[in-house]
């Protein structure tokens, strides 16, 4: 039999982490699980990128690389209602309203599933004229439809549930449980991505079958963590309780929308940097370039964990109206992403054709990749950097700011820059247009941010006087 929990006991001791647990203390609580887990799902992509870098097909690493965008956009609707529903669940407990998180929880997973189930039927349907217009070739098409058939058209619903329930048991101070899911199901991937891939000749199928099983096993992990917890936990799996009525549509989709439409905007770039690079070069360029993609998106994985693990606990206390504790973890919060950023930028330029070689053993695409590496590596900064303060801005409810910055900076910089800089100076400046909207958003960003820390200085003097 199940040990009994204690609802009182466990109520308290989120209550001090939350509270009172000393800023550095509570940030490692909520982050150390975060960044595990991103590890955990880094591990993975690599994993997938270096099983079939190994088997010396150009085709296959281009079909990733392909395949990529399509993946990306079924993340997008589980960012949405994670980040919307992780925000606002934190909220709600630090105001001390159970009842209203309860509402948050199934209305953010009911929700996820529903649309990604809808996505994952239309590009199904549509994924031949699909994969023609992002650039696939005769040879390489096929390979991009063995992997969409298990990793969207089978796996989207378990992918789904266990990306948006993992940010609901994290909005509620369950860290381990979130953390521990995710590891263990990249962990399981890694594993099965060998056996399938070569013991079985599957190719890049089989990692996609892998991917696919490895996220059953995590949807059973998780059911079972919440059966558990179901009668003291606000993750609630009651259909009856996601209803759209009383803001709760409305809370969840002003703070997820903006976190949801990063990964979609960046898709968008994505897609047309990929038709450059197949109208003006071909796969050994798609190829090089999706090996850089999996060292940045390496990189971009980390700081991603470092801000969702602080977005709750910000939430949380600014609910609570503690401006004192809200500015202390968002300062902390941007040390460790500085600190972090410097030591991996120093490591990728340490031993970057090494790293590359991991994903591409293409003497060619090697070449073309170590080019877009040494411009490329730095668009973290900006990109880590405008995470982190679009996670503040949605923990402190300040959704059109983070919502606007999202649209101008991916919307209305990254793309069009994109397009002028090729039709300027060719193939070669691609990685230049990241660089220069990401550095140059994160500066205005921070700028804001600034401003806002300051108005929370302003408020606690005035409270104390």
């Amino acid at each position: 039999m199940a040990a009994q929990i204690d609802p009182t006991a466990q109520s308290a001791d989120k209550r001090y982490i939350f509270e009172e647990m000393p800023v550095p203390k509570a940030l490692a609580h909520f982050m150390v699980p975060t960044v595990m887990s991103q590890l955990a799902a880094l591990l993975l992509n690599l994993a997938d990128a270096f099983f079939i870098g190994r088997t010396g097909d150009a085709y296959q690493v281009a079909a990733m690389t392909l395949t990529f965008p399509i993946y990306l956009c079924m993340t997008c609707v589980a960012t949405v209602f994670s980040a919307g529903g992780n925000a606002s669940i934190a909220a709600s407990l630090g105001v001390g309203n159970r009842e209203r998180a309860k509402r948050y929880a199934a209305f953010s997973l009911y929700s996820s599933l529903f649309l990604v189930l809808l996505y994952a039927l239309g590009t199904t349907v549509f994924r031949t004229p699909m994969l023609t217009a992002l650039g696939a070739s005769e040879y390489s098409i096929g390979f991009c439809k063995d992997y969409l058939f298990w990793t969207i058209l089978v796996g989207s619903v378990p992918y789904t549930f266990n990306q948006v329930i993992a940010q609901l048991f994290l909005a509620e101070g369950e860290g381990k449980i979130a953390g521990f899911g995710v590891t263990m199901t990249s962990i399981l991937n890694v594993v099965l991505d060998p056996l399938f891939i070569f013991v079985f000749d599957m190719g890049i199928g089989g990692a996609a079958l892998a991917t696919c099983l490895s996220n059953c096993v995590g949807f059973a992990y998780y059911f079972f963590q919440w059966y558990q917890r179901r009668r003291t936990t606000v993750v609630c799996l009651d259909i009856r309780a996601a209803r759209l009525g009383d803001h709760i549509c409305s809370q969840t989709l002003a703070i997820g929308i903006p976190a949801g439409l990063v990964p979609f905007l960046t898709n968008v770039c994505d897609l047309v940097r990929n038709y450059f690079l197949a109208a003006l070069g071909g796969d050994i360029e798609l190829a090089g370039w999706g090996s850089v993609q999996k060292v940045i998106f390496a990189l971009y994985t980390i700081s991603m964990g470092i801000a969702q693990g602080a977005r709750p606990i910000i939430s949380y206390n600014y609910a609570r109206k503690d401006l004192r504790r809200t500015r202390s973890l968002a300062n902390g919060t941007m040390i460790v992403m500085a600190v972090y950023l410097a030591a991996g930028i120093v490591f990728v330029n340490l031993i970057p054709e090494l790293i590359i070689k991991l994903f591409v053993t293409n003497e060619e695409a090697v070449e073309w990749a170590l080019y877009f590496l040494r411009i490329s590596i730095y668009s973290i900064i900006g990109v880590a950097f405008i995470d982190l303060f679009n996670a503040v801005f949605q923990a402190i409810g300040a959704w059109k700011l983070s919502l606007a910055n999202t649209i101008l900076n991916k919307g209305c910089l990254l793309t069009p820059v994109l397009i002028l800089l090729v039709n300027l100076y060719g193939i070669r400046v691609i990685p230049y247009s990241q660089v220069i909207t990401e550095c140059a958003t994160a500066v205005v960003l921070f700028a804001v941010y600034l401003r806002i820390t300051r108005k929370f200085g302003r408020a606690e003097q005035s409270c104390e006087s």
